[in-house]
């Protein structure tokens, strides 16, 4: 639930109470053998309670967990958990509460409805869980309410990896989509269904006779157990019916039928044994999901709504208190579905009303979901319409994209005319989520009926056709019509008002139209002012145009400095006490490149892994296709063909589906191709260039990214694998036309690649001193942002090619080079060659192993701080630090600085903050960069 407060603060919440294990009733009947079993077979780590409405499976699960000495995580679901990120949110949030340590490896963010890759979500979590010997049991209550497939896998995969600490139940009325069969045959799951739950005739007495408080006999109760079959539910409902009667044998043996005709019975049997004031009480509140006494004095206009759910709950009428302060309650589900029935069926004609009432009531305590979804209801479109637009300019448009597009999607055209900046904010939508052929008809319909609507406010017209402006720049780009982009771009700035979020917006396709220019300068200086403008507004709008700042200085081949622009880009994503934002998929998953570029693939691995997790909540189509890229160049490079295979084809599905960057449609046919020739597939290479539409002596496009770069590719291919000279001529002289591009654009990372390929090229016909000419100037491009990957990934043949020029290095060879920088280059081309026998992985162990200063050597060095750190460390946190670096345990650290262990944790979580980190592997490795150690 989003609560919008003064001032226009927004704070995203869980709703705690559906992270609550249900408090137990104090007359409770025991089902010890059920209780037994679950001890005895939760070990097998999947339980699985399914039954129908009614049968006690919540109640027993809570009261099994009053007895056991191992943390739970309990989430009551609800049909709205069917969006992929709130159920994320309230699972990551679940076991935060019930295990902290797992806030490192889960982010409870956002609520967005993404498609789902269940290893990137639940690989960090299993890992994490399976080095801990505590157990974790996790409770999914209410499952059946779950139809997204999409959710399904995400619980599936954890079931299949499950870690042996972990416990999944899952509480369900009908049996989930998951593999159930494979984990009968593997023993791995309890199951305890309605035949287990179903009272006996000795639990049916107790639970009459004491629980209810009624005097019924054995016979009595032996008949109706076996009328009911032991059905509690039907068991309550008859128990309240029965409640002042004074034929209660006859009462009892008037029972037949199946449960639901026996339900509507008992159901008009206790409804009608209300008084007239419950009654109208119990259909008037039944539209609400959860109920406290103010909202629904509100909606049934009455002053003691709090005293007459207290009634309800003592007289066990199917009403479920929520919190132990009694402040929050909801009916019994089917109970609820049943009292609206019965109130379309006695009193339709105040639903509206009544919707109405809690729409108000909800939209005075700032909570824009509910009240909108009241409003949508009645339906009252015009005031959903309002609502929305109330919103607008409090919302995080970057993480409820999807959830706006809905609101919006729900209202009729009609409706949206009266709103011009519903329509502009649609076609906003349409170009986030890839449907960009859509925006044009919306933005024509918002200026439309702009000239209406804001006929007399000239201030709102112009910021609007500001937005349309900023819109039609990033579509242009789309149909690649780059003149007007730059028009419309310069309109947007022109129009839109200083602090709008539209102008970083703008600014953004602003150095997208100079990237298409191949004007770097010009692009980084458009992102960063983009930047400057968002950072004025919101920390979390200037991530994006932070990371294509980033991108421009990877096209510099600035590694180094890129690295610190995303870590930058992470930080504004990051706010205290809560996790990073789904848009730090973005800079996470850049960052994680660039290391896979430099070789360090575990930690790259990190920063992929969280990356495309939270790219998958943000529903970016771009930056999703960019996330699925980049975790397919990690797979290739660490062997892993088959895996960066499938990393293709999800992001060929989004390409087929969305309008993509093009620029990310380079770098995928890039990582397409070099899979196809790793894999020695000449053929589909060969094909590819058939059917790409690219020639070697077509135009070349900077918007593409140099997209005949690929070309190039694929005919080196031909050249050495066939031996072919026609196509070594043909990828000689495209790269030659690719080389000039690169240096008049000042794109250093794309002319280190060109020169590489270059190298490949000229060496597969012999021509081994113009390899060592090529290679010398690529190592001399790449030695200052510390690439390795472009050269390792060429195999053996830069094996080779790289030890000729050790050779020529150490010889001084025809080298018009200075004696410093020819030490520089044999240290590097050494650090190349040394990859081609082990990846450069960073772990602790290998830093713990590489430290060769004692403890007190180590910490009788003066500190240093460094000036990159908005925040610099202390004293006490550099000794620390250099103390991981020598592979300390917190408790070893503590141990030798004299301190108390949870001082240690202190420092950490200091550490951590200020280089805005995650883990000791990346705080030593981050630190490494800044010269800390």
């Amino acid at each position: 639930m989003e609560l919008f407060f003064p001032k226009g603060q927004v704070i995203v919440q869980v709703i705690n109470t559906k992270l609550s294990v249900p408090p137990l009733r104090a007359k409770l009947v025991e089902r010890s053998g059920l209780i037994q079993k679950l001890n005895r077979d939760v070990e097998r780590g999947f339980v699985l309670v399914s039954a129908p409405a009614g049968y006690g499976k919540s109640t027993l699960l809570s009261a099994w967990l009053t007895q056991v000495d191992f943390p739970c995580a309990w989430i009551s679901l609800d049909a709205k958990d069917n969006d992929l990120g709130r159920f994320l949110t309230y699972l990551a949030t679940a076991l935060q509460m019930a295990d902290p340590s797992t806030q490192q490896v889960l982010d409870a963010s956002l609520h967005l409805n993404a498609p789902i890759d269940a290893e990137a979500s639940l690989t960090p979590l299993i890992n994490h869980l399976a080095q801990s010997s505590q157990p974790l049991c996790l409770v999914l209550d209410d499952y059946h309410v779950i139809q997204n497939q999409a959710v399904h896998q995400v619980v599936g995969f954890l079931l299949e990896h499950r870690p042996a600490s972990l416990y999944l139940v899952v509480s369900t009325r009908a049996d989930p989509p998951l593999p159930l069969a494979r984990l009968r045959a593997r023993s791995a799951v309890l199951e305890i269904r309605q035949s287990d739950l179903c009272f006996s005739t000795q639990e049916s007495a107790e639970f009459l006779n004491h629980t209810m408080e009624l005097q019924v006999s054995s016979e009595d109760i032996r008949h109706l157990t076996e009328r009911t079959e032991g059905w509690i539910a039907g068991l309550q409902m008859a128990g309240l019916s029965l409640q002042g009667k004074k034929e209660i044998s006859k009462f009892i043996r008037s029972f037949s039928g199946e449960n639901r005709y026996i339900l509507s019975f008992l159901f008009d049997e206790v409804f009608q044994h209300q008084t007239k004031e419950m009654q109208n009480f119990l259909l008037q509140t039944s539209l609400l999901e959860r109920l406290c006494g103010p909202l629904c004095d509100v909606v049934t206009q009455r002053n003691d709504s709090q005293l007459l759910l207290e009634t309800l709950e003592n007289s066990n009428l199917f009403l479920i208190a929520l919190d132990e302060e009694k402040e929050w309650y909801r009916y019994h589900h089917l109970f609820a579905e049943l009292l609206r029935s019965r109130l379309t069926q006695t009193a339709s004609a105040t639903i509206a009303s009544l919707h109405q009432r809690a729409c108000t009531w909800y939209a005075m305590q700032k909570d824009i979901d509910n009240a909108i979804a009241h409003a949508l209801a009645v339906p009252d479109y015009g005031t959903a319409a309002d609502l929305i637009e109330q919103g607008l300019q409090n919302m995080d448009l970057i993480s409820r994209q999807p959830l706006l597009m809905s609101w919006i999607d729900g209202i009729p055209n009609e409706i949206l005319m009266a709103h011009p900046w519903l329509c502009a904010y649609r076609a906003y939508g349409d170009y986030w989520t890839g449907h960009r052929e859509r925006a044009e008809d919306w933005l024509l319909k918002a200026e439309k009926s702009s000239k209406t609507v804001f006929a007399t406010n000239n201030i709102e017209f112009e910021r609007l056709k500001g937005f349309i402006a900023a819109v039609r720049a990033h579509t242009a780009l789309v149909i690649e019509d780059i003149p007007y982009a730059l028009e419309m771009a310069k309109k947007a700035l022109s129009l839109l008002p200083e602090g709008d979020m539209m102008r970083s917006t703008t600014g953004i396709a602003l150095g997208v139209v100079y990237w298409a220019m191949g004007d770097v300068v010009k692009s980084e200086q458009a992102f960063r002012s983009a930047q400057l403008q968002a950072s004025r507004i919101q920390t979390a709008f200037a991530v994006a145009p932070t990371c294509y700042l980033g991108l421009q200085q990877i096209k510099q081949g600035r590694l180094q400095v890129a690295m610190a622009t995303f870590r930058e880009a992470l930080r504004l994503a990051y706010s205290p006490g809560k996790p990073e934002a789904a848009i730090a998929g973005f800079p996470n998953i850049r960052l994680g490149d660039v290391l896979r570029q430099r070789n360090e693939l575990e930690l790259a691995l990190q920063h992929l892994n969280r990356g495309l997790e939270q790219c998958l909540r943000l529903q970016q189509v771009d930056f999703l296709t960019d996330a699925y890229v980049c975790k397919g160049r990690y797979q290739l490079a660490t062997g892993d063909l088959e895996g960066s295979l499938e990393s293709i084809q999800k992001a060929d599905h989004l390409a087929q589906h969305a309008r993509i960057d093009q620029w990310v449609i380079c770098w995928l046919d890039d990582l397409r191709l070099k899979c196809w020739l790793a894999a020695g597939d000449l053929d589909a290479a060969s094909q590819w260039v058939k059917t790409c539409g690219l020639t070697p002596d077509g135009p070349l496009s900077f918007l593409y990214d140099l997209h005949h770069q690929n070309l190039a590719r694929a005919l080196v291919a031909q050249c050495t694998m066939g031996q072919s000279r026609d196509t070594y001529e043909q990828a000689a002289g495209l790269l030659s036309r690719l080389l000039e591009a690169t240096q008049k654009a000042g794109w250093v990372h794309e002319e280190i690649i060109v020169r590489v390929m270059q190298v490949v090229n000229e060496h597969a016909i012999g021509q081994t001193e113009a390899a060592l000419e090529s290679l010398t100037q690529a190592v001399l491009l790449a030695q200052p942002g510390g690439y390795v990957r472009v050269f390792l990934d060429e195999g053996e043949v830069m094996q080779s090619m790289l030890a000729r020029l050790s050779i020529r290095l150490k010889q001084n060879m025809r080298l018009n080079l200075s004696q410093q920088k020819i030490i520089a280059l044999q240290e590097y081309v050494a650090l190349l060659l040394s990859a081609f026998e082990s990846p450069r992985c960073v772990d602790e162990q290998s830093l713990a192993a590489d430290a060769a200063n004692s403890i007190p050597e180590v910490l009788a060095k003066k500190p240093t701080q460094h000036q990159g750190l908005v925040d610099p460390l202390s004293n006490r946190e550099l000794e620390i630090l250099k103390l991981l670096a020598l592979g300390y345990s917190d408790k070893k650290i503590a141990q030798t600085l004299f301190i108390a262990p949870q001082t240690v944790h202190k420092h950490l979580r200091n550490i951590y903050e200020k280089l805005f980190v995650h883990s000791r592997t990346e705080a030593i490795a981050h630190a490494r960069e800044l010269s800390l150690l």
